[in-house]
């Protein structure tokens, strides 16, 4: 009863945008002249589906980067903080007081003295870790910072559940980034018992921010209660590039399961091939047969997992549905340089997703995740 409780009071307060948008700007409009125009019927059956979550953005003048592990990533994102004029929005899951955490910390500090707003968002339990002294560092330099659901003990605590799992930051309205990297030196130096930690991360310039910006203001605005005026916050766009995505968010927050379900259609959709990386392969009964189906019915694909896991209990649940899996003729691999936490997929050259959630019942049933779906040809095919 907690549980659901607790589930609803989240759903509730996330139930509408209205106020955060700004005027002009309908996220329920933005994709449909495209379907239209679509000669591709599965990819406007995709996108059609889409528009059935309130919060998912369709957007096409972007320009995208892909970012492979830890290094290209923070090389960009600190770079990009550094030349952020008029403010900085992150929202993480993990975010840790090490020479990292330590190096952020002091970019942000010089932001906020020339004149930056600074906005952080961090789960109350993924950063158990980081030390008060650190938040209220940044707090009293002039930075709002909000904990989602903190809780004292991470164990036989019921609001364990229902994390924030997002990776959100946005710089001025116009760059954005989403993936799975967290704030943790681990993603540059390598973990002392896994080595190297293997990861994906995407940049985003252009409109396809708005959806970033979109998700992190009605978290902000469940947080704190406070809706930001729309205006400074969602820029005009100044170039057309055609490269189009979703920003699709989903967990506890919404009643429609928006990223399990853009996984479904694409499983299901699939004509020749669907492969998948993932860290944490706990699926519920409809993902796992959608994959068992799409593999029985001829259809090539390929799940990449760890080799060895950061969590043993994890890991094992992992591994109770390899057999299954190859049983139906799915190839799985398992990634032996190190620990692959990456969250990708990539489909018949025509889809492919890069974000937060894990191919597993916590990801796409209860934390609240944020996924990037991708139609653009360039980067599907340097995912592939």
């Amino acid at each position: 009863a907690c549980l659901v409780g607790s589930e609803m009071c989240i759903r509730d307060s996330h139930d509408t945008n209205k106020g955060i948008l700004p005027n002009g700007l309908d996220e329920n409009k933005l994709g449909k002249t495209t379907v239209k125009n679509s000669d591709n019927p599965t990819l406007a059956r995709l996108i059609h589906m889409m528009d059935a979550n309130p919060k998912a953005l369709f957007t096409q003048n972007n320009r995208l980067k892909m970012l492979v592990d830890g290094p290209q990533t923070f090389d960009e994102l600190l770079s990009d903080l550094k030349n952020a004029q008029h403010h900085i929005h992150m929202e993480y899951f993990i975010w840790t007081h090490d020479q990292l955490g330590i190096d952020i910390k002091e970019i942000l500090l010089k932001k906020v003295k020339e004149g930056v707003e600074v906005r952080i968002i961090i789960d109350g339990l993924g950063s158990l870790g980081l030390k008060n002294s650190y938040i209220r560092e940044l707090r009293d330099a002039g930075m709002e910072v909000a904990a989602f659901r903190p809780v004292k003990w991470a164990f036989l605590n019921s609001r364990s559940n229902f994390r924030n799992h997002r990776k959100i930051v946005v710089i001025d309205g116009k760059i954005g980034f989403t993936g799975g990297i967290n704030i943790d030196g681990k993603y540059l130096e390598g973990d002392p018992h896994l080595g190297h930690w293997r990861d994906t991360h995407l940049k985003i310039e252009g409109d396809g921010v708005k959806g970033l910006q979109l998700v992190f203001l009605t978290d902000w605005y469940f947080l704190m209660g406070k809706k930001l005026k729309p205006a400074a916050y969602f820029p005009k766009v100044n170039f057309e590039n055609k490269r189009q995505l979703h920003i699709v968010s989903s967990g506890a927050d919404a009643e429609w399961d928006g990223i399990k379900n853009a996984y479904l259609t694409i499983i299901h959709s699939a004509e020749e091939y669907v492969w998948l990386c993932t860290p944490y392969l706990v699926p519920g009964e409809t993902t796992l047969n959608a994959l068992k189906c799409a593999a029985a019915s001829g259809i090539d694909v390929r799940l990449i997992v760890p080799k060895q896991g950061d969590s043993k209990i994890v890991q094992l649940a992992s591994q109770s549905f390899v057999e299954e899996l190859l049983n139906y003729g799915v190839a799985v691999y398992e990634y032996q340089e190190g620990f692959v936490h990456a969250k990708v997929m990539v489909a018949d050259d025509q889809f492919c997703t890069v974000g937060s959630a894990n191919l597993d019942i916590r990801s796409f049933d209860q934390n609240l995740e944020i996924n990037a779906f991708i139609y653009d040809k360039t980067l599907i095919t340097e995912l592939k």
